[in-house]
């Protein structure tokens, strides 16, 4: 093949770019003054040297996968990110656009990208910040600012579909619906500060007994509900005594207290839906308090009754 003289093309010299001319084993045939100008290569030095000497070793990679070929079936390669080595093995950035011409060489043309590369970065910095923040405003939307457990929002979202994989695995579910004794005699008695403390004290030893997978939600006041995935009757009754010790046992609060604790759920013989479930909990905290507080008691639908099962429990 015949080379390309200098004379034909000195004015690509004063390009404002990098111009190069391979052949199509990519060896360099011609290359301009911005080499020298802004890469610190001696253009005559770079000619019958293969295309890779100026390119980093990932570029490489990335030319003989995609932007060789793509030029070779389509013509044209446009608007690539490349990291071209400058003359001390440092990267550069460069936008090139690549062209298959018809005397079987490939023209190749580089534009500076260090501006668009720090634009670039400075966008995906801005995405994730906005990401972050969306995260954290999400967060803030689904959790109680007092506590930090869930919220009524969040919690009517985990009810729906928890309660719809209960329903397709036919798996039980509890739930656990208390609130804390005398709650506005302690906020009479010691301030609402200490009332503060003391539901944040409740919802520190529900975080601490309940399992990851169980979702712990203050409904609002002092009221609180724990969603005990895959247990059964029995089994949140397990969790309620546990919950009732570990109150008795707190040294978060400033001052003693007691919960009552209503519990309901559907079981595997027995479907019931999460607006059921919600209100017979509700009825078995009334039936608790009603039955002296600081006990537990159980509630469920008719239908869903046994003899005994809908009972009253004073904590041990």
């Amino acid at each position: 093949m015949d080379r390309l003289e200098r004379s034909d093309l000195v004015d690509v010299d004063h390009f404002p770019c990098g111009c190069l001319v391979t052949t199509m084993d990519r060896k360099v045939l011609f290359a301009n003054q911005y080499f020298r100008d802004y890469l610190g290569w001696d253009p005559a030095s770079l000619i019958d040297k293969p295309i890779k000497t100026v390119f980093s070793r990932a570029s490489q990679l990335f030319c003989e996968s995609f932007v060789i070929p793509t030029t070779m079936h389509q013509g044209r390669c446009s608007e690539i990110l490349l990291y071209l080595l400058n003359s001390r093995g440092e990267q550069v950035p460069m936008l090139a656009n690549v062209r298959c011409v018809p005397n079987d060489t490939l023209t190749w043309v580089f534009v500076e990208a260090d501006n668009r590369n720090k634009l670039l970065q400075k966008l995906e910095a801005t995405r994730y910040a906005l990401e972050e923040q969306r995260d954290q405003l999400d967060q803030l939307s689904r959790t109680d600012s007092l506590t930090g457990v869930s919220n009524r929002r969040e919690l009517e979202a985990v009810l729906e579909r928890l309660f719809k994989e209960a329903d397709r695995s036919d798996q039980p579910l509890s739930l656990l619906m208390m609130d804390i004794d005398n709650f506005k005699l302690i906020n009479d008695s010691y301030g609402h500060d200490a009332g503060d403390q003391v539901l944040c004290a409740l919802a520190k030893v529900l975080q601490s007994v309940c399992r990851e997978t169980d979702v712990v939600a203050r409904l609002g006041g002092d009221e609180f509900v724990c969603v005990l995935h895959d247990t059964d009757l029995s089994g949140a009754q397990v969790l309620a005594d546990r919950i009732m010790a570990a109150v008795s046992k707190s040294a978060d609060a400033p001052c003693a207290y007691t919960v009552s604790i209503g519990i309901s759920g559907r079981t595997r013989l027995f479907s019931a839906s999460s607006g059921d479930v919600l209100k017979f909990a509700d009825k078995a905290l009334y039936d608790a308090k009603a039955g002296g507080r600081d006990r537990t008691a159980v509630q469920l639908p008719a239908y869903m009754q046994r003899p005994g099962r809908n009972a009253v429990r004073h904590a041990s």
